[in-house]
């Protein structure tokens, strides 16, 4: 099964990428606009410049699309193989505590079929976002040559006319046959979130047929839209009844649109044995579910205000149109976020949700988000315990079953902390934490312990934050260690030469250089070997 938060996290990178690849095409469309020369008076001679011009923009939104198209083409297979076999291992103890054997069923056909899915929705959303940059491009050369050649305002007025209507209304939305029009980006997310979810569970149900299971626990979480509040956190039955339950395609419209498993949806079920099985998820009150609804939706409401003004300073500024409103606005809605959550402290501030391009690439710790266990109550005890440690000048190691009871504790010198044969074999399956004085990221020893003593989740906290690495099928191809620990040297001299070239006074704070280029060494060797890397930051 697959917990809510996780298929939180499921699609967000891509909705990213096509934000990004979005704000580039509208950036481009914009430098174009200001670039022209709508000074002439011919008509005949306006149609063959806008031709030339049509034909180059066109080739940039392409160019920009293939290659957000390629990037999420590698990520939809990672994401649909890590999240079906997650999805498996996760019910695989329930199977064995019942007596049964699901380890020989196969899972690599549904994996390729919800892979061709997600990745032909991709492939025709850039077709569609392809046509609208076209559009765009044309309806706002053709209305600034209008206004300027008419003398309805003047050439500068008429180029920042059209470009403040790119910064404010972007390409445009998609629209459906039902009338429904979404963001580009939003398209994009819902559409790899929705494919991985159904994939894992058709994956599910397929076993739970062999297996002959009739009933089944559906998932819950606070804030599930309305629709969804009524049936989360219950058993139902699947072949047969049983007792009081409620048929479980009936009560949750599961195989639909609008019922679980369906748009976007963040719920799913797992096999449930009467007598056997202990009950996982609560059923949340109605009023209960709908306030912390309502506070999420009013937050990214806030994040998407934040987000708007940056772009349509991004874009403005590229046109060379002034943009002190847009800075105000930033400012202000940034203040908005900050006192609503001052408000209600229990939600915490998504930085990614309101970043764009050029933000986004400063701060390169922001990868997917990744969380250290999917019981928010263990990742807050595991939280509270990284905020006491990281204030240690020597490093200590905490040790958590899957349920966060501590294993053990453990105090080590400055740079490191020393295990028994008897301590490695206990952490097995474990999520470990350690602090990191200087604050820099995981070593090459961190990545190999993780690795060869099958840990869950290594975690390396900070002053304001932890670092994450979790397992994954991938971390076994890790070649040995004394060629990673060279490749590891080699990076590390190239970007520190990097960054004393870019500052020049890096003597002055030698201790965040290091830092730097640490994470940066790490974030290259995450992305070639596909590791499970990410930074969650404390609230500030």
């Amino acid at each position: 099964m697959l917990t809510p938060e996780y298929l939180q996290s499921v699609g967000v990178d891509i909705e990213n990428l096509f934000y990004d690849a979005e704000t580039d095409i509208l950036i481009d469309i914009a430098r174009r606009i200001r670039e022209n020369d709508f000074k002439m008076t011919a008509t005949a001679e306006y149609q063959v410049q806008k031709l030339k011009e049509l034909g180059l923009a066109t080739k940039t939104i392409n160019d920009i699309l293939a290659e957000a198209l390629n990037t999420s083409n590698e990520k939809i297979e990672e994401i649909m193989q890590e999240s079906i076999y997650k999805a498996i291992r996760s019910d695989m103890h329930i199977y064995e505590a019942a007596g049964l054997d699901v380890s020989g069923i196969s899972y690599k056909e549904q994996i390729l079929k919800g892979t061709n899915v997600a990745k032909g929705e991709i492939k025709n959303l850039c077709k569609t976002t392809a046509q609208l940059g076209t559009n765009k491009f044309i309806e706002l050369l053709d209305k600034a040559y209008l206004q300027a050649s008419s003398g309805a305002f003047s050439y500068d007025m008429a180029i920042s006319n059209v470009i403040n209507d790119l910064a404010a209304n972007g390409l445009g939305m998609i629209e459906y046959p039902t009338g429904t029009r979404r963001r580009i980006d939003t398209v994009a997310r819902t559409a790899v979130r929705t494919a991985v979810n159904q994939s894992a569970l058709k994956c599910q149900e397929d076993v739970m047929d062999e297996m002959d299971v009739n009933l089944v626990e559906t998932s819950s979480h606070l804030g599930a839209r309305p629709s969804h509040a009524e049936w989360q956190g219950r058993i139902f039955w699947r072949l047969k009844p049983y007792g009081n339950y409620k048929n479980f395609k009936e009560a949750t419209g599961y195989g639909t649109g609008a019922g679980l498993g369906g748009w976007n949806c963040r719920h799913s079920f797992y096999p449930y044995f009467p007598g056997l099985s202990e009950r996982t998820y609560q059923h949340y009150r109605k009023k209960e579910n709908e306030e912390v609804y309502q506070l999420e939706q009013e937050q990214r409401y806030n994040e998407r205000k934040i987000r708007e003004w940056k772009r349509r300073q991004a874009v403005n500024k590229a046109g060379g149109v002034d943009t002190t409103l847009e800075c105000r606005k930033v400012r202000e809605w940034q203040q908005h976020q900050a006192d609503f959550l001052k408000k209600h402290p229990d939600m915490k501030r998504n930085y990614a949700r309101e970043m764009i391009e050029d933000v986004r690439s400063q701060r390169s710790t922001k990868l997917k988000e990744f969380y250290a266990t999917d019981d928010k109550s263990v990742k807050m005890k595991i939280r509270e315990d990284e905020s006491a440690i990281s204030k240690n000048q020597f490093e200590s190691a905490i040790a958590y079953d899957q349920k966060g009871n501590v294993i053990f504790k453990k105090d080590g010198e400055k740079h490191e902390v020393e295990f028994t044969i008897e301590e490695l074999n206990k952490m097995k399956g474990a999520i470990v934490t350690h602090n990191h004085p200087q604050n820099t990221t995981f070593s090459p020893h961190d990545i190999y312990m993780l690795k060869d003593w099958e840990l869950q989740e290594l975690r390396a906290a900070i002053n304001k934050g932890s670092y994450v690495l979790r397992n994954n099928d991938k971390i076994t191809q890790l070649p040995d260690f004394k060629a990673f620990q060279k490749e590891h040297e080699q990076l590390y001299l190239k970007y520190l030469k990097a960054y004393k070239n870019k500052y020049p006074d890096w003597k002055d704070d030698k201790n965040r250089m290091d830092r730097v280029v640490q994470n940066n060494v790490m974030n290259c060797l995450a992305k070639k070997y596909g590791l499970l890397y990410s930074f969650e930051e404390d609230a500030e």
